[in-house]
């Protein structure tokens, strides 16, 4: 069965997160996944991806194309930092590299953020990194990157592209 284009682009966050690394100019190597419960044990910069509702921009005049549907779609990127006894560097400086890194993969892939370019998952007509979300659980800390998709797919069939 084929994947609908909103499922390869959360395929496409996922590979696109998983470029982060310090090979490739990073602060860390990031881990990445996607998954299908909640768990109590997170590691240290590790990158959880969770979607909210697709919006369906279908009654906002202009957005429309003859044939085409158009989507906004948020996903948080969750990521973890674990305080380390043995780390110098103060908690929240180790937050401000791990937002700043999971932003600057986002943006650095001209394939995904380009607008109106199709890429291996359809059409994304824009990427937008939206205010992030800090949150302070009493066993991890971390910050929540948000990034907004807009993407097209065929009017009639959200499997196919437009």
């Amino acid at each position: 069965m084929a994947d609908p284009i909103i499922e390869k682009i959360a395929q496409d966050v996922l590979a696109i997160i998983q470029t982060a690394t310090i090979t490739n100019g990073y602060n860390a190597n990031y881990t990445v996944e996607r998954r299908n419960q909640r768990a109590d044990a997170e590691k240290d910069n590790h990158v959880i991806i969770h979607q909210m509702y697709v919006d369906s921009l279908q009654d906002n005049a202009g957005d429309d194309v003859v044939g085409g549907r158009t989507y906004r779609q948020t996903f948080w990127l969750h990521t973890y930092v674990v305080e380390s006894e043995g780390s110098s560097t103060p908690i929240d400086n180790r937050i401000n590299i791990a937002r700043s890194d999971i932003e600057k993969v986002m943006l650095s892939d001209p394939q995904f953020l380009d607008s109106a370019r199709l890429t291996p998952s359809g059409t994304v007509i824009d990427t937008r990194i939206m205010p992030p979300e800090t949150w302070d659980d009493p066993r991890y800390e971390g910050i929540t990157v948000v990034v907004e998709v807009q993407y097209r797919t065929a009017y009639e069939d959200p499997f196919k592209e437009r």
